[in-house]
């Protein structure tokens, strides 16, 4: 290979590398803590709304997990394990998107909800192309993401009536940015456990 293009190689390598822990639950957890404070600053209903829709999306993507482990996976469909990376990264990025471009021109909102999509394409892509998950299991993850997401939309009269207010939302952010940034890079390898209970349960169910 020659040296170009093995230059190339590592750069997209290291975007991709990048992009994985942009969606990665100790960076996306206190980003979503930063923006609960600033919804709570200004409205409790939201707060609790966004609250609910983060708990509910690690909810179903930790039950799927163990669904597919415990059952052994599904080679039909071509997935082990659904992208937690794809969820999560969906719910947030999605609903900071629908919060930021609340009463705003369509031009804001277009290019705030197009940096969502650009930032949240890159991160599921990351975990094909860095064999962290199928396609399969990252359409999946995806989907549950998208289900989150149109649960903190619908029937939310408050996102129509909101307008960040910048003081409250420079120190929650600042203070959640600090923080995931902190933990940008780190791993917590939950994985591996979430297998060994999948199975657990797999092995449970056979001998019933």
């Amino acid at each position: 290979m020659f040296p170009s293009a093995i230059g190339k190689s590592d750069l997209i390598y290291s975007f991709f590398s990048l992009a994985t822990y942009l969606g990665d639950s100790l960076f996306l957890l206190p980003l979503s803590a930063g923006l609960a404070a600033g919804l709570l600053w200004q409205s409790r209903s939201l707060a609790v709304r966004f609250g609910f829709v983060v708990a509910a999306d690690l909810v179903l993507t930790l039950s799927s997990k163990l669904w597919f482990y415990a059952s052994g996976g599904s080679p039909y469909l071509n997935i082990l394990s659904p992208s937690g990376h794809a969820s999560l990264s969906i719910t947030v990025y999605g609903c900071c998107a629908l919060v930021l471009a609340s009463r705003r021109q369509w031009v804001e909102r277009v290019f705030i909800f197009g940096i969502a999509t650009v930032v949240a394409l890159a991160i599921i892509v990351s975990r094909i192309v860095l064999y962290a998950h199928t396609p399969e299991e990252a359409v999946f993850g995806s989907l549950i993401g998208g289900v989150c997401v149109a649960m903190f939309s619908a029937g939310s009269v408050g996102l129509q009536k909101l307008r960040p207010r910048l003081p409250a939302w420079l120190v929650a952010m600042l203070l959640a940015g600090t923080m995931s940034v902190w933990m940008l890079g780190r791993e917590v390898k939950t994985e591996p456990i979430i297998q060994q209970w999948g199975t657990r349960i797999g092995a449970t169910w056979e001998s019933l």
